[in-house]
């Protein structure tokens, strides 16, 4: 998501952005989820535009579109947001983010999983943690809960989101035949270690969000046990932009300011979300622009 400095949409720069990244081999969908597209700083209705222009990108390319919903809607609200969203621009799945508390119930959850559903779309779970209600701390969805949202009617997948290798490859293995399962963390070393255990399919982009062309070399590679491909793009892209920029910064900061050494907006948001200073920016724009450049020197696969 870009903002202008007076903190207007820029419009054309998400258009572009769009336009470059999801022509390229190994972009199996675009998926617009709840923080790395700012829904938290965008009105109901900019979020309705900036999903409509998601799925337009993605049918230009012919994959699906995930799209979310406003952080955390009352149940009504989600279900009209979704009855909005099947008749203005079809989206393949509603991103569905849990917004209450958890008191231990399964209930609800099921019910606001289904809200989708009932719009006539599906389903795909965001499974952040869950906040507990007795305590405040996060807490892995319990199995039994993981168990009943997959076997919904309508749910598709889940951006499996606990960061947990055990979790993410007991899914795997019971669910990752028949639903798509998208692994989020840990990046490409994190993803060809899973891949060896089986049912891996796909995995969220992190520093291929800056430049998607090596998408598929890099897929076909953790695919197919290729460690030293795997090794070289660990070395030279993932490893200096992880621990060099987004370590220090965060990573929607630090990602956001690599948008904009990349060329494609500012790094200005909506407040009151963090921006980087032009320290910062100083400060790392030499490992990003590396970076960017090993990207573009990374074997591309048509």
């Amino acid at each position: 998501m870009f903002f202008r400095a007076d903190e207007s949409i820029d419009w054309p720069a998400l258009e572009g952005y769009l336009g470059r990244i999801a022509p390229n081999a190994g972009v199996a969908c675009l998926y617009a989820m709840a923080f790395n597209t700012r829904y938290l700083q965008l009105s109901v209705d900019e979020i309705h535009a900036v999903n409509r222009l998601t799925c337009e990108a993605a049918r230009d390319k012919g994959v699906p579109a995930i799209v979310g919903h406003p952080i955390g809607q009352q149940e009504a609200d989600l279900l009209r947001f979704c009855e909005r969203a099947a008749s203005e621009y079809q989206p393949d799945a509603i991103s569905v983010l849990f917004p209450e508390r958890y008191f231990g119930q399964d209930a609800p959850v099921l019910s606001y999983l289904e809200a989708p559903v009932r719009a006539g779309l599906s389903c795909f779970i965001h499974q952040m943690k869950l906040v507990s209600g007795f305590d405040g701390s996060l807490v892995d969805w319990p199995e039994a809960l993981l168990d009943q949202a997959l076997g919904l009617p309508g749910v598709v997948g889940m951006k499996e989101d606990s960061k947990d290798d055990a979790i993410a490859c007991d899914l795997l293995a019971r669910f990752g035949e028949t639903h798509s399962i998208v692994i989020a963390g840990g990046g490409k070393r994190r993803a060809a270690e899973l891949a060896k255990a089986g049912h891996l399919r796909s995995w969220l982009n992190g520093s291929l969000m800056l430049d998607s062309k090596p998408a598929g070399a890099i897929y076909q590679a953790i695919m197919d046990g290729d460690a030293p491909t795997v090794q070289r793009y660990l070395e030279t892209i993932e490893r200096p932009y992880f621990d060099e920029v987004v370590g220090p910064l965060g990573w929607h900061v630090a990602h956001k300011l690599a948008l904009e050494v990349a060329g494609y907006g500012t790094r200005h948001e909506r407040k009151p979300m963090t921006t980087a200073t032009s320290a910062q920016f100083d400060a790392h724009a030499g490992v990003i622009e590396r970076v960017l450049g090993a990207l573009r020197d990374f074997p591309v696969r048509e």
